[in-house]
């Protein structure tokens, strides 16, 4: 990671770059792969998300009040409608509570609740309110709304205060909703008193009265706003916090206008100093980009000089700046031409902070960790040192700084430091929201991506079972895989198993999850060592760890073996026994042998670990499933591969390494069972026939490998039904013979 490294685009001031990988504002999946592209990820910084983060920060800022959740659409509309319809049932209840209980005294009660309705229907439509409204602070209120949705908020403000004039006896119903009222009043109207009136509400809920709505919650965020639109950006930020701590996820965006430099959000610039949007248009001429470049330079100091609003500066930037390929990034030129350097978003914040002279040490190690993502290290090494106390994410910091300093040991052991306790936090999280957020939509935590960078460094040192033991832990089953099944070797991999997922823990086929068998690691690994004995021909030893409803395909894969390397049998019966193992791993194979890692798990266009770290050049799967290297694409190794690695790679490298390679030891088997039977057979023809089928362009893709058995077909079978039929095509029929109809009825009956 280098200053150099970060890519640009200049739209004359600070502008964001959209890239296809997951960003730290949001969950996308998958989670990756952590040693592709030559492990790069272990450069990178972590993913930081804002609302993680945010969340996390509210642990500080928990109110006594309690937030009524009127409904769970996310529809705004919806949410109106049934807040209305809240609204006209707890003033309905409450004054029918109020006569119950002889707070208000009407002479005819039942007249009294008919008014009451009435009322409530004409502030639906504003029209005029009844004139035998019984006189009460449900009547003052009901005058005060009226008078405001007639645009007279003079009228309507005098209304409430002679609400709350009233003794308070007589106003226990409504004084919060007048108080509330007289806050949005000020909003609109800009008095000096708007946040005084939220404070009230609050102040009255407190005091017992009445809050049937949870308007003392919702005052946090409107009061919010009120400072926000006076400027006073770190009360606004204190108060958004305690909204979002209610439990109100609004406060995640309304966080970010706190932002000066936030960049373009769909097409809204980034705010001024008086939290004002930039007019697009404004900005593209290079006067408004040097006046909006001054006022939020002049921002960003004044937020640095502040507790809070430093620290959510500084948890955007994490937020937004950690991966190289999204980055904001100030004009390279100013208004008269002249050049000047670069400067991206981390740089820019870490020098607001220099120049308010800001030392903070109580976020100094995300600090630091925006000094790294920046590529400036010595300043990251200088913020580490003011960290009061360990931290995970210090640790973490230090163990990647160790690590390009070139102090492997010692930063494999201030990585375990940092997985320790960011363990220790996780645990003591009050919630999983909290700091165990899912980063990616399969799972992917924080903790995750620390263990994967230790499980990295451990792989740099060849300490391969380590480093399997901490990618297990994580959900990055390709990495796991990759370690698993050709840095171990089988012994190895199976005294892991057994003792970190022993029998005890496997589930049953019932118990799994439908359609995801690998979703438990119990599961996952044993199911793993299994196939990869059966590839190794260690068939009674697989029978221990492949699910329960494999074996039955394993016996029977078996018995074909035994019985066609017999050689007291006719020659056909033992092609016929090779033809029928050939027949289990094709429709079976991808539970008896496959790879959970390469080859088989890889799709067109993904990039293949094995041959990159082999031979050093960058792969994709080609046309007929083959992995060619493309010598003028070189990787370059953040995780350097040892000696050790290539040489296991070298003695475990699955054969033939291709896409489903089941398939094609399915093939071999077939080329044994032909190698058996006569020339013109119309056995021959009919396996030879098959074959192709399995592997043919429209099926699997292969069609080089397909190929070698229409040519046979041509050479030995020519004369038969099928090969008369095949040759006249030039290609291959779906005709069967006795051998494949009775495969595919067997197969038909199992499915």
């Amino acid at each position: 990671m280098s200053k150099s490294s970060v890519k640009t685009l200049l739209l004359g001031f600070i502008v964001c770059i959209y890239s296809q990988k997951a960003h730290a504002t949001g969950g996308y999946g998958p989670a990756p792969r952590w040693l592709e592209n030559g492990g790069i990820a272990i450069d990178h910084s972590p993913e930081f998300f804002w609302e993680a983060m945010l969340r996390e920060r509210t642990k500080s800022f928990l109110p006594l009040e309690k937030r009524v959740v009127n409904t769970k659409s996310p529809d705004q509309e919806e949410t109106s409608k049934q807040y209305a319809l809240d609204t006209v049932k707890a003033d309905t209840d409450e004054f029918h509570e109020a006569i119950t209980k002889s707070v208000i005294k009407p002479a005819d009660p039942k007249a009294a609740e008919e008014a009451h309705a009435q009322a409530r229907s004409v502030l639906a439509s504003a029209g005029a309110l009844p004139e035998n409204e019984f006189d009460s602070e449900f009547a003052d209120y009901h005058r005060g709304v009226l008078a405001m949705q007639s645009k007279k908020p003079e009228e309507a403000e005098a209304i409430w205060k002679k609400l709350l004039a009233r003794p308070k006896e007589e106003r226990h119903y409504r004084s919060v909703w007048a108080t509330f009222m007289l806050g949005k009043l000020g909003l609109s109207t800009e008095s000096k008193d708007t946040t005084k009136w939220f404070q009230q509400c609050r102040a009255l809920a407190k005091d017992g009265f009445a809050d049937a709505l949870g308007l003392a919650a919702d005052s946090y965020g409107w009061e919010a706003k009120a400072e926000l639109d006076a400027d006073h950006r770190e009360e606004a930020a204190k108060l958004y916090l305690t909204q979002l701590a209610i439990g109100d996820d609004t406060a995640l965006i309304s966080l970010k206008a706190l932002i000066p430099d936030r960049g373009v959000i769909e097409g809204t610039m980034s705010f001024d100093e008086n939290a004002q949007p930039i007019s697009p248009d404004d900005a593209r001429s290079a006067s408004a980009a040097d006046k909006l470049n001054a006022s939020i330079e002049k921002a960003l100091i004044s937020s640095a000089k502040t507790p809070t609003l430093r620290w959510l500066q500084t948890s955007h930037v994490l937020a937004t700046e950690t991966t190289l390929d999204w980055v904001y990034q100030t004009a390279e030129t100013d208004s008269s031409g002249t050049d000047k350097a670069p400067m991206n978003r981390c740089q820019r914040w870490l020098a607001a902070l220099k120049a308010a002279g800001i030392k903070d040490v109580q976020d100094a190690d995300r600090l630091g960790w925006v000094a790294y993502t920046s590529g400036d290290y010595a300043p990251a090494k200088e913020w580490l040192k003011l960290c009061p106390a360990a931290t995970g994410m210090s640790r973490w910091l230090e163990a990647k700084l160790l690590r390009r300093d070139g102090k492997l040991d010692a930063s494999i052991k201030a990585m375990q430091q940092s997985v320790n306790l960011l363990s220790k936090e996780d645990a003591a999280a009050p919630s999983p929201a909290a700091t165990n957020e899912a980063l990616y939509d399969n799972g992917h935590t924080k903790l995750h991506s620390a263990r994967a960078d230790l499980a990295t460094l451990h792989l740099s040192h060849a300490d391969f079972v380590e480093a399997l033991a901490q990618f297990a832990q994580t959900d990055l089953t390709d990495d796991m895989a990759y370690v698993a099944e050709l840095l171990l070797s089988a012994d190895e991999l199976k005294k892991f198993v057994d003792k970190e997922f022993p029998p005890s823990k496997k589930k049953t086929d019932a118990q799994r999850n439908v359609g995801e068998p690998d979703q438990d690691p119990d599961n996952f690994f044993r199911d793993l060592l299994g196939r990869r004995l059966v590839r190794e021909d260690r068939y009674d030893e697989a029978r221990n760890y492949l699910s329960p409803k494999t074996l039955p395909y394993l016996d029977d894969y078996v018995i074909a073996l035994k019985k066609a390397a017999d050689l007291k049998l006719p020659k056909s019966d033992r092609a016929r026994a090779y033809f029928h193992a050939a027949c289990v791993l094709t429709q079976n194979g991808q539970d008896l042998m496959a790879t959970r890692g390469e080859p088989d798990s890889l799709g067109r266009g993904q990039t293949v670990t094995t041959i990159e770290r082999e031979t050093g050049k960058q792969v994709t799967r080609s046309e007929n499933n083959k992995f060619v290297p493309a010598d003028d694409k070189k990787v370059k190794f953040h995780v350097p591969v040892t000696k050790e690695e290539k040489k296991r790679l070298e003695q475990h490298k699955v054969v033939p390494f291709r896409y489903e390679h089941y398939r094609y030891v399915a093939l071999g088997l077939v080329w044994k069972s032909a190698a058996l039977l006569p020339d013109q057979s119309d056995e021959l023809a009919d396996i030879l026939n098959s074959a192709g089928n399995w592997m043919k362009g429209d099926y699997r893709g292969d069609d080089e490998a397909a190929g070698k058995f229409f040519q046979a077909i041509e050479r030995r079978a020519s004369k038969t039904t099928i090969g008369k039929a095949a040759c006249a095509k030039h290609w291959f029929v779906e005709d069967q013979g006795a051998w494949s109809s009775e495969e595919f009825k067997a197969d038909d009956k199992n499915r």
